[in-house]
């Protein structure tokens, strides 16, 4: 049977999850989630379009995959790619770029879409080159941090940590933008699976931690540019551990150029194992 590309309908996600696993199975990093944390993933963190996202079909299996949200970054309407995948025997038949060539050719007839954003590892030499090919262009490039050590909790005068009773937005705090996955914007597609903690003095907010405790996944974690260099942080992540139960945490996209930031979570005892792209094609 020839293959076919359709839009991915819900009830697609376990044929979809089964081609992940088998797409990711030899990839840069271990990326394996079990079938309760990739439903979260593709449900809620990604918040997948559908009609916007495309599965390649050979004889009732998943061969490929492109799975988009949509959203405001940057000022822009814009489509991001949160994830490509070939199952190896399907490789080395064009389908990513199948896959593409029907969804640009779909975007043709929708101009509200202005750009589409994706992250790629730096090691995934492949991947890059196909993206090049596809005429992405490099826009930033990324640090991803891991925390595996304890973080000895302990009170600072004056400063009261707690969850808030409300969701809330700490743009306000930001010294660097998070890429596109942790934008308050979209974070609030995901609220179920996040967890929040504030630093506040006298009822004002000096800090947050915004993470996903199942994973230990760092989705926010910022300081009032005040209140830096007083412990805060790092106390704001010795009770993100505990809430996690002690998982490690993971904390994605810091802009090369965040030397301070870098600074602090290396202090904190933050590892910088992965680094990435963001590349950009302007519709």
């Amino acid at each position: 049977m020839a293959l076919q590309i359709a839009a991915f309908e819900e009830e697609d996600w376990m044929s979809l999850y089964e081609a992940f696993l088998s797409a990711f199975s030899n990839y840069f990093v271990r990326f394996a989630p079990s079938k309760e944390d990739f439903e979260k993933r593709i449900f809620h963190k990604l918040y997948i379009d559908g009609p916007l996202s495309r599965l390649a079909w050979e004889d009732g299996q998943v061969a490929g995959f492109l799975l988009h949200t949509h959203g405001p970054y940057r000022g822009k309407s814009t489509l991001y790619n949160g994830g490509t995948g070939v199952v190896p025997a399907f490789q080395r038949q064009n389908i990513a770029t199948r896959l593409y060539e029907n969804l640009l050719h779909h975007l043709s007839a929708a101009p509200a879409i202005q750009q589409i954003v994706l992250e790629v590892v730096d090691q995934n030499q492949a991947g890059l080159k196909f993206y090049e090919q596809l005429d992405f262009k490099y826009t930033q490039s990324f640090k991803c941090f891991k925390l595996t050590t304890p973080v000895e909790e302990r009170l600072l005068e004056g400063i009261n940590f707690h969850t808030p009773s409300n969701w809330a937005s700490y743009d306000e705090l930001f010294s660097i933008q998070p890429a596109f996955l942790d934008t308050s914007d979209h974070l609030t597609h995901n609220k179920a699976n996040e967890h929040i903690i504030e630093a506040t003095h006298n009822d004002q907010v000096v800090g947050a931690v915004i993470f996903q405790p199942h994973l230990g996944r760092i989705s926010q974690l910022v300081v009032d540019e005040a209140w830096r260099a007083r412990g805060i942080g790092r106390q704001l992540c010795a009770r993100a551990q505990k809430v996690s139960k002690g998982k490690p945490l993971t904390l994605m996209n810091v802009t090369e150029d965040a030397y301070d930031t870098i600074e602090a979570l290396e202090a904190i005892g933050f590892v910088n194992e992965v680094n990435q792209f963001e590349l950009e094609l302007i519709i």
